[in-house]
């Protein structure tokens, strides 16, 4: 049960842009993990809520979330063709 509702994960500082990014597992299918989807609360300095953005799993890893001076950078779920970990900058709000 505990594995399948959502839950609030981590949160990060973006320095940069004095903002907080709050992750939360919105879905967690253990059958097929790539269809599982979870999200980022962007919340401003005083911790008011800005937007969200959801993401599957199939397109980025929610373990590793870097604030950045030009975006995010987020791990692609599948290693490039030679196994390396691929970041993407990505910028929201």
């Amino acid at each position: 049960y505990q594995n399948e509702e959502a839950k609030y994960l981590e949160i990060y500082y973006d320095k940069f842009r004095q903002r907080y990014y709050r992750k939360v597992r919105i879905s967690n299918d253990r059958e097929h993990p790539e269809e599982s989807v979870w999200s980022i609360i962007i919340l401003d300095s005083s911790f008011e809520m800005i937007g969200e953005v959801q993401i599957k799993n199939s397109e980025f890893s929610p373990w590793l979330l870097i604030p950045a001076e030009n975006g995010i950078y987020l791990k692609e779920s599948e290693p490039d063709s030679l196994g390396y970990t691929v970041l993407t900058l990505v910028k929201f709000i």
